[in-house]
């Protein structure tokens, strides 16, 4: 064989093609003396700073994640000042050319997809979104084992670092969701579950959702999801399969399945003909029934931060007994529904519990107690960490109880603790009270029925992702982000959990009297 020269240590053997960022090379690696796949952004492109971007950024993605349906990362690096990556060489083909030469049954369609789809189910545990699913990225081997490759445009859900302008659209017309059609910034799963589902119709049909000679012309017919429809493309194909495609694509992403876990479990429905959710859903006449089918909760106003403080003082106080709190807290909530919002201690003083001067002693032993607990937490992490000695941190804490001020800046300005080590130690605090709060709430939820353990466990990778990458969130946002819970199961796990810190109430009880009770008249 020919040798055509080296990138890198790598010894390039032949090229296996060139898209529109990278040029793809069979190489030779002669440490191991395996034949590998070498990827290389193009020598036109060195210059331009969002092609490197992007291109970085897929190694990043890729170098970090093994699963058994995504290409394999072996290495990275650069030559020639031209970002490369080296990844497992596959025995096959991509989807796109196997079209070209032959047709898939449906099973075999089928297949392909429940195996991309556990992949993307993968990749969501990183908090990402691929936005370029289509055949051309999905590699095929001759043991019918599906590939998903080509992170290009693959971003994180929540990312400010916007590569691309607002407005811009960037992805494949023909297998592209509406919404990315418009241009919208705020796109999730959905997106890449109707991409998935475009892919499965071309798989089924033989041709892709939408065709047109224009671009303009295709991202004005994906924007509108002016496709053909399935059924009249398939008469042939069952129930199941029409009603599957057509979830996995509707028009408006809110009608679509919520997660990829989700449908995963239909998609293996439909392997083994059992009833799917896409055809139940198919047979509900309107979005209204289907909410109406699930379980919902009457109003629940969750205690603030400041009214837990408050709450806990008026019982260590002894200014108030539990069933008083009780009495205090559902007065807040009953003014709460009329719109009216209140602190629990001006609904305390409302009902007569608390006199005028006594209100002023709760106010300010409220903001003692939060300083308290700020510093011990402050300390606590120092210690840990072991940012600062133990001396220093017990002139500290003299220090800081004896003047008021916060116990990082007389670290700092006692030679304690050097600036950067402050805010670890306030980021590490943070970080420590969030995670004690976020496994209670994981815990409840899972208790409730709400969650599945391998959904917690999705969500605390998400959160850890967003933590390396400097972005806090909180856990209960996160499940609805991802469409594990629904905003109404987020705030009735959290008013109980809170509740039950107050007044030591069982929380599974707590739930079970907000929910509401509807008759099922299917």
């Amino acid at each position: 064989m020919e040798r055509l020269g080296n990138i890198g240590k790598y010894e390039i053997e032949e090229v296996l093609g060139t898209g529109s960022t990278g040029r793809l090379y069979r190489v030779l690696d002669p440490d191991s003396g395996e034949h590998l796949a070498l990827k290389i952004l193009l020598e036109e492109l060195q210059s331009c700073t969002d092609s490197r971007r992007r291109f970085r950024r897929e190694i990043q993605f890729l170098i970090q994640m093994e699963h058994p349906h995504l290409v394999h990362a072996v290495d990275a690096g650069e030559w020639m000042e031209r970002p490369f990556l080296v990844m497992e060489l596959l025995d096959g083909d991509s989807i796109k050319r196997q079209l070209r030469r032959r047709s898939f049954t449906p099973e075999e369609a089928l297949m392909i997809v429940i195996q991309v789809a556990s992949a993307m189910d993968y990749v969501g545990q990183f908090d990402l979104i691929h936005r370029d699913i289509k055949p051309e990225n999905i590699l095929l081997t001759r043991e019918g084992v599906a590939k998903l490759t080509d992170m290009g445009l693959a971003k994180t859900r929540t990312s400010q670092n916007h590569i691309s302008a607002p407005g811009t659209v960037l992805g494949t017309p023909q297998y592209m969701s509406p919404e990315q059609a418009r241009g919208d910034s705020d796109l999730d799963c959905r997106t890449d579950i109707y991409g998935l589902g475009a892919t499965f119709y071309h798989l089924l049909s033989g041709s892709p959702p939408i065709s047109g000679k224009q671009l303009n012309e295709m991202l004005e017919k994906a924007s509108r999801s002016d496709i053909e429809s399935i059924r009249d493309m398939m008469p042939g194909l069952s129930e199941a399969y029409h009603s599957c495609v057509e979830m996995m694509m509707h028009r408006y992403r809110d009608e679509r399945y919520e997660s990829f876990a989700q449908l995963l479990a239909d998609l293996h429905r439909l392997r083994w003909g059992e009833p799917t959710l896409a055809t139940r859903e198919r047979k509900s006449s309107t979005r209204s029934s289907r909410m109406a089918r699930q379980r919902r909760f009457s109003f629940g106003l969750i205690p603030t931060d400041r009214d837990m403080y408050t709450g806990h003082l008026v019982l260590k106080l002894g200014l108030l007994s539990p069933s008083q709190l009780q009495q205090a807290l559902e007065e807040q909530e009953t003014l709460a529904r009329t719109g009216v919002r209140i602190d629990l201690a001006d609904s305390i003083c409302y009902l007569g519990l608390c006199s005028g001067a006594k209100r002023f002693e709760l106010d300010r032993a409220r903001i003692e107690l939060e300083m308290n607990n700020e510093m011990d937490l402050f300390f606590q992490a120092v210690v840990e960490q072991g940012l600062c000695s133990a001396e220093g941190v017990e002139f500290c804490r003299a220090r800081a109880a004896s003047s008021g001020r916060h116990p990082s800046r007389i670290l700092v300005e006692s030679g304690w603790l050097d600036i950067d080590r402050g805010r670890r130690a306030r980021d590490q605090q943070r970080l420590a009270r969030r995670s004690a709060e976020d496994d209670l709430f994981l815990d409840t939820a899972i208790a409730a029925r709400f969650l599945k353990r391998r959904q917690s466990d999705q969500a605390r990778l998400i959160q850890n992702n967003r933590s390396l990458m400097g972005q806090g969130s909180d856990i209960g946002h996160i499940l609805v982000e991802r469409g594990f819970l629904t905003e109404e199961q987020r705030r009735v796990t959290l008013r109980a959990i809170r509740r039950h810190q107050l007044l030591d109430t069982d929380i599974l009880e707590l739930i079970k009297d907000q929910e509401l009770r509807y008759t099922n008249k299917e």
